[in-house]
């Protein structure tokens, strides 16, 4: 999957300044992209 790539994008992007912005951004990005995905994971 290409969410590991997503992550290390936003990560890049915002630098040192806030890798934990970096990783919400991913995963809001993961939730538009595929919400299917994300609903799968709550559920287990």
């Amino acid at each position: 999957r290409t969410a590991g790539r997503s992550c290390e994008v936003s990560v890049s992007r915002l630098g040192p300044e806030g890798p934990l912005l970096g990783a919400a951004h991913s995963v809001i990005r993961g939730v538009l992209d595929d919400p299917a995905s994300v609903a799968e994971r709550e559920d287990a």
